[in-house]
């Protein structure tokens, strides 16, 4: 009992933490070691008050996913759909490119939380698909999947 308490805990930490708005998702199946595993949602989704919840499972559509390694080098896998994603407040579809939220452009200089500061060579892709290729100082040339990339303007 006392652990369900602190991972309850834990995740209304997380929550609050959000800013402006949070989107939670839920993955159906994972790849680990080698093999796929099956996944259930944290138990305490279902403890988020409705109202509060925007779920746009039905919106997504069954697409290839892009992976990025801890190299940063980019794959592709296998079709997958996936699991619902939650928010307060989400907005609909962003139409701008990843590059355009962070008002990145080709020659900008950025910093990468693990790579360190590097070059904007080469911006491709829209709103959450968006990639970058930045050549870091001392790492060399990376691809980056702008959404799930820890990068700062510098």
């Amino acid at each position: 009992e006392a652990e369900l308490e602190e991972e309850r805990r834990l995740c209304y930490v997380g929550i609050t933490r959000a800013m402006r708005h949070l989107v939670l998702t839920h993955a159906w199946s994972r790849t680990q070691w080698g093999n796929r595993v099956d996944t259930i949602a944290s138990r305490f989704l279902q403890e988020v008050p409705p109202e509060l919840v925007h779920d746009l499972s039905a919106s997504v559509p069954l697409r290839r996913s892009t992976f990025v390694d801890d190299e940063g080098f980019t794959g592709r896998g296998s079709s997958f759909t996936e699991g619902r994603a939650f928010g307060a407040g989400v907005a609909p579809p962003v139409r701008s490119t990843g590059a355009e939220l962070l008002g990145l452009a080709r020659g900008e200089r950025v910093r990468h939380d693990r790579y360190g500061p590097g070059t904007v060579v080469a911006i491709e892709g829209e709103g959450t698909h968006a990639r970058a290729s930045v050549a870091f100082d001392e790492h060399g040339t990376k691809q980056l999947v702008l959404a799930m990339t820890p990068l700062t303007r510098l």
